[in-house]
């Protein structure tokens, strides 16, 4: 009879977790906060261990909706499609890595699974740094490849400063995207509007919960004085739309893959790429 210990499993399978959904941000090439990690990690970690108690979370049906539940939880609200997207790649991954741990167990004789979970008893230390390798080598390898898909996109990492406040992006590279300040003639990347709110003041936030596409002066108009002056608006045209204006700020500095950015950061009501990026830039 195997003697199961709980909290090696929850260990092994909160590393394990770790490493399927950092991959599948990478590979998808969105964002994702270690706090979101943490807490999608955690709740794949809590479901190994309730699979041991309760034989109905063992059913494939069972493993298949935790594992939706755990991309939504760790990539929290989206579009359906994108959802499903993120979902799917979990899916392989998963399936990948299961079945490369079924494989070795048959040629050494052993199970690396318990429940739902996997399980290997050595010291923590161990799988903590297998995960890390594992982790450091995928990001290295595979990142965004799976979002850039049959057109080849890339990604670029901008960091932003406004107001003593840093905040890392993860934008879309767009050569399409010729938005600039006319004034200036200097170029403007834009970010969804959620993730402009990790990065504004709260005084600024809460108006822009209620941008559209239409409302931009109005809403430049309700933000508050110390901000309104960092802030302006931006012509651009779109398909379907000949003029409409973007609510843009200017950030106190930017990085763009560790290199000095200068610029404008327009805010889009819409989500970018069906929320697969954050936002996008141009070459």
């Amino acid at each position: 009879m195997q003697v199961v210990y709980l909290d090696v499993l929850a260990g092994v399978n909160l590393a394990m977790d770790c490493l399927l959904l950092s991959g599948t941000a990478r590979l998808a090439g969105v964002y994702l906060p270690r706090t979101r990690l943490l807490l999608g990690a955690g709740g794949g970690a809590a479901y190994a261990v309730f699979s041991c108690f309760f034989p109905a979370l063992c059913t494939l049906p069972a493993q298949g909706l935790a594992g939706l539940i755990l991309v939504r939880l760790t990539f929290g609200p989206r579009q359906t499609a994108a959802l499903i997207r993120l979902t799917l790649l979990f899916y392989l991954l998963s399936c990948a890595c299961a079945g490369c741990a079924l494989a070795l167990g048959q040629v050494r004789g052993i199970s690396f699974f318990v429940g739902s979970g996997y399980y290997v008893n050595v010291p923590f230390r161990v799988v903590a740094c297998a995960a890390a390798l594992s982790w450091a080598l995928a990001g290295l390898l595979f990142r965004g490849r799976a979002g850039d898909g049959v057109q080849g996109r890339q990604t670029a990492r901008v960091r932003l400063v406004f107001g003593g406040q840093a905040a890392d992006f993860t934008l879309l590279v767009d050569s399409g995207n010729e938005l600039s300040d006319p004034l200036s003639g200097k170029p403007a990347l834009v970010l969804d509007r959620r993730a402009a709110a990790r990065l504004l003041p709260v005084e600024a936030v809460v108006p822009l919960a209620g941008l559209r596409e239409n409302n931009a002066p109005a809403i430049l108009a309700a933000l508050p004085n110390l901000c309104r002056t960092r802030f302006q608006l931006l012509p651009y045209r779109a398909v379907g739309q000949e003029h409409g204006l973007l609510l843009a700020f200017r950030p106190d500095s930017a990085l763009r893959e560790g290199k000095p950015w200068q610029g404008l950061a327009a805010i889009s009501p819409a989500p970018v790429a069906d929320g697969r990026y954050e936002g996008l830039i141009g070459l």
